[in-house]
């Protein structure tokens, strides 16, 4: 698979992020990490802004339509019965040799959204009754989030585990899109969709996409 540099109206977004970030991929107030519970249906997942599915804050995410507090992913929705969550992992070959860019629980890992004050996610709902009801939802709650792999500041994204060496981002930017339901027939699942863009000016070549999770519960 091939992923070469998209349009001038891309470049303009892949500007505006560097106007937060600085030249050398600093990022001086921090990364904006941000949650949101899936709360609607028969499983609970926390969904975030860096690509770690099921990654919840120590006291859990707060739903502002139940007073709920969520923990990771639950299912059945209130059984206390919790499941190892996701984080998406994308790889490339570069002109700089071949590179991978991970997600990792608590906004730990390379995949980060923009700076704060920026970078929460976004809600919209086909329930007319909530504050966030759109014509464009698709369901009960869809919640859209941004992150990039483009922040290479060590104080905000750590050296690799095995190499120790600083993070080497492929100009990557994912749009994460997740989507739940409460109604019997559909409420046992979420859909979550990626779209994966290469923001940057070079070329990268033999991409993968995947998802690194834990087959555990308890």
């Amino acid at each position: 698979m091939l992923v070469s540099g998209l349009q001038s109206y891309t470049h303009a977004i892949c500007l505006a992020l560097f106007l937060l970030v600085s030249p050398d991929g600093r990022c001086s107030e921090g990364p904006q990490l941000w949650y949101f519970p899936h709360n609607q249906g028969n499983i609970q997942a926390v969904v975030n802004n860096f690509g770690a599915i099921g990654a919840s804050p120590p006291s859990g995410a707060y739903d502002p339509y139940t007073g709920e507090y969520v923990h990771g992913l639950a299912y059945p929705r209130g059984s206390n019965i919790g499941y190892a969550g996701f984080s998406l992992w994308l790889g490339a070959k570069t002109l700089g040799g071949e590179r991978v860019s991970t997600a990792k629980a608590l906004g730990q890992g390379e995949f980060q959204p923009d700076c704060a004050p920026f970078g929460e996610c976004h809600l919209a709902s086909i329930d007319v009754s909530k504050d966030v009801w759109s014509l464009d939802a698709l369901s009960e709650m869809d919640v859209t989030c941004v992150y990039y792999d483009t922040l290479a500041d060590p104080l905000w994204v750590r050296p690799d585990h095995d190499t120790q060496q600083p993070h080497q981002p492929l100009g990557i930017r994912v749009i994460q899109r997740s989507l739940a339901w409460s109604t019997p027939s559909v409420d046992d699942f979420l859909l979550i969709t990626f779209e994966i863009s290469n923001i940057h000016k070079k070329t990268l070549e033999k991409c993968w996409a995947g998802v690194f999770a834990t087959a555990e519960s308890g």
